[in-house]
């Protein structure tokens, strides 16, 4: 574990921007060896972990300090942006994170192998797929020939009158003003 990443896991915020300030790499990624021994998934970064943390605040610095929003992990086959979409708790949502790595330029249709608004959707994270399609993400990117955005939507697993389920709906309709038609529309 690197002591970036250490301060990071402890909370603590001025050893963290201390090591930002004195060259330490948001970007390097641990090996998996660390994995059982710290409980983190291999080819995690301060990036990476940031992306989890309650605290957007560590995200934010490390953005600012070079930390790579499209920073790619070979052992799981994903970018930064997943790991703030799949980390969810009652007090943490991953929104402001999920705005930082928009605001920073993460690549909203990168596809791991499926975009990060479609890994969304299978979490029924509709909020966070109506901000990437606000910011401008692809909608009709397919993969393997037959799984979409829309594929998703279609398999609804919100629970009715859930705020979830408004964002799906609200998502429905920004789709239909972008001009994107669903089976059975006319």
């Amino acid at each position: 574990m690197t002591a970036l990443i250490w301060a990071l896991w402890q909370g603590n915020k001025r050893s963290y921007e201390w090591l930002l300030q004195h060259g330490a790499d948001p970007n390097l990624q641990m090996p998996a060896t660390d994995l059982a021994r710290y409980g983190f998934f291999s080819g995690a970064s301060a990036v990476s972990v940031a992306a989890r943390h309650r605290d957007p605040w560590f995200l934010e610095i490390t953005l600012k300090y070079g930390g790579n929003p499209n920073l790619y992990n070979p052992i799981m086959k994903e970018t930064v942006i997943f790991d703030c979409i799949s980390f969810y708790e009652k007090k943490h949502d991953g929104i402001a994170q999920l705005e930082l790595l928009i605001k920073y330029g993460a690549d909203l249709n990168a596809a791991h192998p499926s975009t990060p608004m479609m890994y969304a959707a299978i979490f029924n994270r509709y909020d966070m797929v109506y901000m990437m399609l606000e910011a401008g993400a692809d909608p009709t990117i397919v993969i393997s020939g037959k799984f979409s955005l829309l594929t998703d939507l279609k398999r609804d697993m919100t629970i009715p009158g859930d705020s979830l389920s408004q964002w799906r709906k609200e998502v429905i309709k920004l789709l239909r003003e972008k001009g994107v038609t669903f089976d059975g529309d006319e």
